[in-house]
């Protein structure tokens, strides 16, 4: 086989700009197929030159029609699509024309006249045959390469993205609202804006944020294709009490907007949304759906009006995924993992929501196309250990799957996967609970769950090389909720061993703690958040989070972790006032009063 031909580089460039192969491979697949020195015949006797098998003829057949189609490919309007379907051909194209070259080289050094003794050979060992064949099963792991690229971009491919800004600006009409919430009545033609300046700048914030949020969601469910209705606007009009259940219709679907803003020292990762109580639509009696917002921390009211506000988009949960994510852990992690805390009545936790399924624009394509993908792979020899892990968590053939040879630890967590994926489905919160339980068993039997965490983390990334970045299992995590929390309880695990702790059972007692249980009924407090207040440099809740077993120390007056930024421990501890006031971080008696008295509304907690 000669060397590659001008097009036949394009398409490894083109593969190598995917980040499916790599400069070093391309370097060395271009050189390849050098010209070699011909052994010396003489020139009386030419050689045969065979005819072509129907098996040439149609490989060569199919070459031309993959280039046909790729020609145009060419001719198509530029789009991420159309950029995927390209590179899969380029890549097929490779693939062909390496088997047309190997059969061919193939049969001609079986059909011509060999030849004599006598005359002398060069280099025979890197035949083109021997090279073409050489490099075959490269070029077909290379369009497999682009294949599993391709199911990747189209599982984490989004139709909304999870920033968003309020679907307008914020006007009078919002301003009134704002003021209803604050419980102060004005009258009809007074000015507003000019009323809410009767509310201190803390409660006019407050406001503004929960209605900033509101809007945003109407750009959300639009950015998704629903129609919109906004609710809220009744309570000024007083022509229906839908709003007492929901603030926007999203087509047939009622929608809860529960806002939180930034903890001061949180990063967002320990939210907590107030949800009183989960409501039903009165007229269709179906359960209304919660979605959360994350907001930054505004602490000048104009911003709202003068300066367009991004929130954060985390998802949505039911009831009904709350029970059902309890009744899977329950069933797999038995009592080692006590999920109670998850029934903590005014709150949910940022990691329990994920996106609806008209988020993704086009995962069920991509879940689709991996068993046809994965039956190429096993008839071409590949092993479980080989095939990237998320493949086979999302394989839908049952027998297929079987058919994988892999390590037990290794199919037991597919496995697990694979049991969520068809109980309760994959999300953010079947994942958080997941790595919550494999590090309960681990402790349970004293043994470092590291590794497996390690595992686990490998299992659920995809990286797709048209992305930006990657994915668990397709899945969008804006604020890296499953990220952190298997990286604090690797931290965790060796902590518990470290200090030969003895732990039999693992509660949750809130969406942001987790308690483990001694042989001898002890508990300790392994994962929290702060929840206490300081003044410096403003008055804010500090939300320190995470704090955890491995880098914080245990108050020896009640035994919660204290909080390395403001020295909280517990609002009933003797010894946390003065301990913050060492630190220079203790609120003011006026402070502690206005926390009391804004205990359910402060500035995470907002229900409007």
């Amino acid at each position: 086989m000669k060397a590659l031909t001008a097009q036949q580089r394009l398409h490894v460039a083109w593969c190598v700009r995917a980040g499916i192969l790599s400069p070093d491979n391309a370097a060395d697949a271009i050189g390849w197929g050098a010209r070699l020195e011909t052994a010396l015949i003489p020139s009386h006797r030419e050689p045969v030159r065979p005819r072509r098998s129907e098996e040439l003829n149609a490989t060569l057949l199919h070459v031309q029609i993959l280039k046909r189609e790729l020609e145009l490919l060419q001719k198509e309007r530029n789009s991420p699509e159309i950029e995927r379907q390209r590179l899969i051909k380029r890549a097929r194209i490779l693939t062909v024309e390496t088997a047309y070259e190997a059969l061919k080289s193939n049969r001609s050094q079986v059909t011509a006249t060999p030849p004599p003794e006598s005359a002398p050979t060069l280099n025979s060992n890197a035949s083109d045959a021997a090279e073409a064949i050489r490099w075959k099963p490269i070029f077909e792991s290379l369009e497999i390469a682009a294949a599993i690229g391709s199911i990747a971009n189209l599982l984490e491919s989004q139709k909304a993205h999870a920033s968003h800004s309020p679907i307008r600006r914020f006007g009078t009409l919002d301003a009134s609202l704002c003021m209803l919430w604050s419980g102060v009545k004005t009258e009809e033609s007074a000015d507003f804006w000019e009323a809410t300046r009767v509310l201190d700048v803390y409660k006019r914030n407050l406001v503004y944020s929960a209605r900033t949020a509101e809007l945003a969601a109407q750009s959300y469910y639009r950015a998704l294709g629903c129609s919109v209705e906004d609710v809220s606007v009744q309570q000024l009009e007083g022509s229906a009490k839908d709003w007492i259940s929901f603030d926007i219709r999203a087509g047939d679907r009622c929608i809860d907007v529960k806002n939180a803003r930034h903890a001061l020292n949180g990063h967002g990762h320990f939210v907590e949304h107030c949800v009183p109580r989960f409501k039903k639509d009165r007229t269709s009696a179906q359960d209304v759906v919660i979605l959360g917002i994350l907001s930054e921390y505004v602490r000048t009211p104009s911003d709202y009006v003068g300066k367009p506000q991004i929130v954060c988009v985390l998802g949505e949960v039911t009831i009904e995924d709350l029970r059902g994510t309890y009744r899977w852990s329950r069933t797999r992690f038995g009592r080692i993992l006590d999920l109670r805390g998850l029934w903590k009545p005014q709150y949910v936790a940022g990691w329990l929501f994920e996106y609806p399924s008209d988020h993704y624009s086009s995962r069920e394509a991509g879940v689709l196309a991996v068993d046809p993908l994965l039956h190429r792979i096993l008839e071409a020899g590949g092993k479980g250990g080989e095939v990237p892990g998320w493949m086979l968590v999302l394989c839908r053939d049952d027998q297929l799957f079987d058919g994988f040879a892999m390590e037990s630890a290794h199919r037991t967590m597919i496995s697990d996967l694979r049991s969520i994926q068809l109980t309760i489905g994959l999300s953010r919160r079947s994942l958080y609970v997941y790595a919550l339980g494999l590090t309960s068993e681990h402790l349970a039997r004293q043994t470092n769950p590291a590794e497996d965490l390690a595992g686990l983390l490998n299992v659920l990334e995809i990286v797709a090389p048209w992305g930006s970045g990657s994915t668990l299992l397709g899945l969008h995590d804006p604020q890296s909720y499953v990220e952190h929390l298997v990286k604090t309880l690797t931290q965790i695990g060796q902590a518990v061993l470290e200090k030969g702790l003895e732990l039999t059972g693992f509660r949750l007692t809130h969406p942001a703690i987790l308690i483990g249980i001694t042989s001898q009924g002890d508990t300790v407090t392994l994962l929290a958040y702060c929840g206490g207040w300081q003044s410096i440099p403003f008055k804010a809740r500090c939300g320190r989070a995470p704090l955890t077993l491995a880098r914080h120390e245990h108050c020896p007056g009640c035994g919660h972790l204290i909080c390395d930024n403001c020295g909280h421990c517990s609002n009933i501890c003797p010894e946390c006032e003065p301990r913050q006031s060492t630190m220079g971080r203790a609120s003011s008696d006026s402070d502690v009063e206005a926390a009391q008295e804004r205990e359910p509304r402060d500035p995470e907690y907002w229900d409007a």
